[in-house]
């Protein structure tokens, strides 16, 4: 199922793209986020509903798009917990979710440090400033909202939206010092962070199309 994540085309069908969703709400079935959330299996997957039918009315999928559900009802560090993705203890600071918010699905974007954005931008925030009009980066939640695997396939990324809550102040956007990002460490995904005012060139950015997602 990564490969089929991968190779979502504008020719995607209905039928694949729901395929991939139910692909992505099993695989944390089996990962334990129905009984964080105290539900039954069913009633987690039925939670589901609005959000895939939002994103298959929004008809054919963006070119190259990684397909996405993001569920902010559970913390993010004890999603990662829950997914096996390693956290880098340099991060101190806590990352804002909407706990009563219902799961959304969204098209995510990779894009190489050496392409889109990046090919008149020094750092990362340069590169968020420099996104087209219908995107928008992504956050740590969408980051994690598709299979890893499928995105670290092309790439480790920045993920320079959201807010953040730092210990003694309230950061977010383009006033942080640091932006999250998903790499891989010793064979396995983690969360790390690169400086938002500098660039590293083996890290990119995912970014999230606009249009595509009821709540924005």
């Amino acid at each position: 199922m990564t490969r089929e994540l991968l190779n979502i085309t504008s020719y995607t069908s209905e039928a694949q793209t729901r395929n991939c969703c139910q692909f992505l709400i099993s695989t944390r079935i089996a990962r334990g986020f129905p009984q964080e959330l105290g539900m039954e299996a069913a009633e987690y997957r039925s939670s589901f509903g609005n959000a895939i039918e939002d994103i298959v009315s929004c008809g054919s999928a963006p070119e190259g798009a990684l397909l996405g559900l993001v569920d902010e009802r559970i913390p993010f560090a004890r999603q990662l917990e829950l997914l096996g993705i390693t956290l880098d203890p340099g991060i101190f600071y806590k990352i804002k979710h909407r706990s009563g918010e219902q799961p959304h699905a969204v098209w995510l974007k990779v894009f190489s440090p050496n392409e889109g954005p990046f090919l008149n931008s020094d750092n990362y925030q340069e590169a968020v400033t420099s996104l087209s009009a219908c995107m928008r980066p992504a956050t740590p939640f969408e980051g994690i909202s598709t299979d890893t695997a499928a995105i670290l396939a092309r790439g480790f990324v920045s993920l320079p939206g959201g807010d953040y809550e730092v210990p003694g102040t309230l950061s977010g956007g383009s006033t942080r010092l640091d932006t999250l990002c998903l790499d891989n460490y010793l064979g396995k995904p983690r969360i790390s962070r690169v400086r938002f005012a500098e660039m590293d060139y083996l890290v990119g950015m995912l970014a999230v199309f606009k249009q595509y997602v009821a709540r924005d």
